[in-house]
């Protein structure tokens, strides 16, 4: 399964996460982001690493195709 996380998904370290209404199976998990600053030769152009926390409604993504 593939599935972007785009720019407007981003909020700040103490912004409040929003939880659909009807959510069922709302998930999260902690994951360590790695900020590239090019395409070519990823590894040689790392700038940063960081600590994510990605949230997910598991129902949508895993159970309805989306």
């Amino acid at each position: 399964m593939l599935f972007g996380k785009w720019t407007s998904a981003i909020c700040g370290p103490n912004d409040e996460v929003d939880i659909p209404r009807n959510s069922k199976k709302t998930d999260w998990e902690v994951e360590l982001g790695v900020v590239i600053g090019r395409e070519a030769d990823a590894l040689d152009y790392v700038v940063g690493y960081c600590v994510i926390n990605d949230v997910s409604e598991r129902e949508w993504q895993l159970e309805h195709g989306t």
